[in-house]
């Protein structure tokens, strides 16, 4: 497991655009905050984990994170903590998931690898809860 660490941005007007209309058909307030990971084929993937940052306030205080899959079809799955059964959903371009109130708390996901020959990208906003003292926003 590793941070990474990066500088903030603002949002350019293309996903300023994409957000407010992402956040209005889920029924939400804007989020501040954006992550953006490219899956290039199916050999990259992401491991059981939960959302549960402190900046986020995921662990303890109700969160909501949009998710939006763009290219190809990947697999998502989702269980309870402490259990081996999971729900599988194929998300294909286009698709949004929401996950909200203390999903992060008690529930993991991940991507599994699995074969696809194309890329997927996969955008998932946050809200920033707890600012870092020397946090300037």
């Amino acid at each position: 497991y590793h941070t990474v660490q990066s500088t903030a941005h603002d949002f350019p007007d293309w996903l300023m655009t994409l957000t407010y209309r992402v956040a209005e058909f889920c029924g939400v307030d804007i989020p501040d905050s954006v992550n953006v990971n490219l899956y290039e084929d199916g050999s990259h993937c992401v491991g059981w984990h939960a959302d549960d940052e402190t900046l986020f306030g995921s662990g303890t205080e109700k969160a909501t994170i949009i998710s939006l899959s763009l290219g190809a079809t990947r697999t998502f799955e989702l269980k309870k903590k402490g259990h081996t059964d999971c729900t599988p959903m194929l998300l294909r371009a286009g698709d949004v998931v929401v996950m909200g109130g203390y999903t992060q708390k008690h529930y993991l996901h991940r991507v599994p690898p699995e074969f696809c020959a194309a890329p997927r990208i996969n955008l998932a906003w946050r809200y920033i809860r707890n600012h870092c003292k020397t946090c300037t926003f």
